[in-house]
């Protein structure tokens, strides 16, 4: 998810993230976040480190998040909706700066739709948010200095979700980009 990606990527790197096998594919993938340019922000709304990416819908129903300005390899990330509402969808990340998740080690998070046109972005934390996970059926493994919350299949992570969108959790927005100056 380029640089926008980059204050959250030691969670996913660092192995304290909600993971598991890759429980769905491109065939899955649904529209979550609308195709654009798009800022990122703080959990409250303020302008954070403001980053530009564009956002692109891919033919296999797949969605690219690159930095708008280059510089990084793309990453591909994929959604399906957690529930009927459409309000929640998992998140799960193929391709991080262009480079496949290893096997077992699918990263998963959450987007939530916002009015007007912003999103909401949660990656959980095996750490802060390790008794959600335990209690939905995930094991905590190690994986280098931080745990993974592993998950055992796609129903366990989905109820894993379901419960975790109760809580109070840290989070980064994604604003539509005012188009660029000429």
């Amino acid at each position: 998810m380029g640089r926008w990606l980059l204050p959250l990527l030691p969670l996913l790197l660092a192995g304290c993230s909600w993971t598991g096998d890759a429980f769905y594919t491109a065939r899955d993938a649904q529209i979550a976040v609308a195709a654009g340019d798009y800022l990122t922000s703080d959990d409250h709304g303020a302008p954070g480190r403001g980053d530009r990416i564009h956002v692109a819908i891919l033919p296999d129903g797949m969605t690219s998040f690159a930095p708008a300005e280059g510089g990084r390899e793309e990453s591909l990330v994929g959604f399906v909706a957690l529930g009927p509402d459409r309000h929640y969808f998992i998140m799960w990340v193929a391709k991080l700066d262009g480079e496949e998740a290893p096997a077992g080690e699918t990263p998963y998070g959450l987007v939530e739709a916002l009015p007007g046109g912003r999103y909401r972005l949660y990656l959980p934390d095996c750490n802060r948010d390790r008794a959600v996970a335990v209690a939905a059926g995930a094991v905590p493994t190690s994986a280098g200095a931080q745990p993974d919350c592993r998950f055992p299949d796609r129903a366990h992570l989905e109820a894993g979700f379901a419960a975790y969108v109760r809580g109070t959790n840290e989070s980064m927005e994604l604003i539509p980009a005012p188009p660029p100056a000429s």
